[in-house]
């Protein structure tokens, strides 16, 4: 019982503190705000490398990863064997307001395509939030959240704003990734 209520507090408290994604994205690109009416906006097909990065998430112990260089599709939570593709592009189709189909297109064949979901509100489409929880307490423990938002800007290009709480240990080693990332995808 003892390790259940402890359990329960180390979640909340995780998942209380990620930061939220409210003011992210940098003044430089101005945000087109996307409405349940004009969703379809973000249609169309964008590069997988990122032309801009702003922000950091942090690695510790130490800071091997770069969050810096992950691809349009990674960002999304997809792990496609193609995704390292340097000519490879995103087409993103949205079916309704919940849904879009991403594509991921190399040399004019569709490689792989998958459904994400997600919600419209304040200005952009929230794609749904992953997380889990690997409760093998007091012996391992995992707990990640991640949260992505789309929208484009006045200049057709894709804002992604990113922002990721990782915590976890394997009895005497631990780790922890948090930080807040705003990726520029370019159309084409």
């Amino acid at each position: 019982m003892k390790i259940s209520i402890a359990l329960l507090i180390l979640t909340v408290l995780g998942l209380a503190s990620c930061k939220p994604l409210k003011n992210l994205s940098p003044a430089d690109y101005e945000a087109q705000e996307i409405t349940k009416n004009n969703y379809e906006q973000l249609n169309g097909e964008y590069k997988n490398i990122q032309d801009t990065v702003f922000g950091q998430i942090i690695h510790l112990p130490g800071n091997g990863l770069n969050e810096n260089n992950k691809t349009l599709n990674n960002r999304l939570f997809l792990m496609a064997k193609y995704g390292y593709l340097d000519s490879l592009d995103i087409k993103l189709h949205f079916v309704s307001k919940r849904k879009c189909v991403l594509s991921g297109i190399y040399q004019s064949d569709v490689l792989f395509s998958k459904k994400i979901r997600g919600k419209i509100k304040k200005g952009y489409f929230y794609v749904r939030p992953k997380f889990y929880i690997v409760p093998f307490f007091p012996l391992f423990y995992i707990h990640r959240f991640k949260r992505v938002r789309i929208t484009t800007t006045k200049t057709n290009h894709l804002v992604v704003d990113h922002t990721e709480r990782t915590w976890g240990f394997a009895l005497f080693a631990g780790g922890l990734d948090k930080g807040r990332v705003t990726a520029i995808y370019e159309k084409k």
